[in-house]
């Protein structure tokens, strides 16, 4: 199967602004920047990705061997169907959207993720609070509208069942925990910003 992979990353002059409070302009951007590389390491080393695209409004601080889809902005869920639009003109036939700011993300949970996805033809990763959506599997082709933020996982839902599909669920630790806020990363522990992993480590996978 012919399974991309596609992470969404925010504007650098957006990235975790609600982190002002406990880091620095500059630790900012080193932790987003680190979080960015755990990701694409995550979904590279994945056996079920064939590609893995970025999709950002701007090229600043981004890593060099991957191909990068300029989104206008316009959050996660536009972001998603400008990649959907290009992964479908190139054949692909599965998509895995990710958000950049999983730190504990690792292959094995993009793999259960396409494997649920696969068995239940749409699988959903909820945060940790089980309200939000941390990862989406969807059939490229499907006729599914992605709904990404407050409350998406409800909406994803009932978006899958009005199509007639019982979404696959799939609660792992890497997939629920994202970081926005400064209870997010006193969730994750100490020195999780050097933890995160190395931003640009991941090798384009051909």
């Amino acid at each position: 199967m012919n399974c991309w992979a596609v992470v969404a990353i925010n504007t650098r002059l957006r990235r975790k602004r609600r982190l002002r409070g406990v880091l620095d302009a500059a630790d900012r951007e080193a932790l987003t920047r680190r979080m960015l590389g755990s990701v694409l390491a995550a979904a590279d080393g994945a056996r079920s990705i064939a590609r893995v695209v970025i999709v950002s409004p701007d090229d600043e601080g981004l890593p060099q061997g991957y191909e990068i889809l300029h989104d206008d902005g316009g959050g996660l869920s536009a972001a998603f169907e400008l990649a959907r639009t290009r992964a479908c003109a190139a054949l692909a036939r599965e998509l895995v959207f990710l958000p950049a700011d999983l730190p504990r993300l690792k292959s094995a949970d993009v793999d259960a993720l396409v494997i649920a996805g696969r068995g239940a033809r749409i699988a959903i990763a909820p945060d940790r609070r089980r309200t939000g959506t941390n990862g989406l599997y969807l059939p490229a082709a499907l006729d599914f509208t992605c709904r990404f933020g407050v409350e998406s996982r409800a909406r994803h839902e009932d978006e899958a069942r009005r199509r007639g599909i019982e979404p696959a669920i799939v609660m792992r630790r890497g997939l629920a925990h994202d970081l926005d806020t400064p209870a997010d990363l006193r969730s994750l522990g100490p020195g999780i910003a050097s933890r995160a992993g190395t931003a640009g480590g991941a090798e384009r996978r051909a």
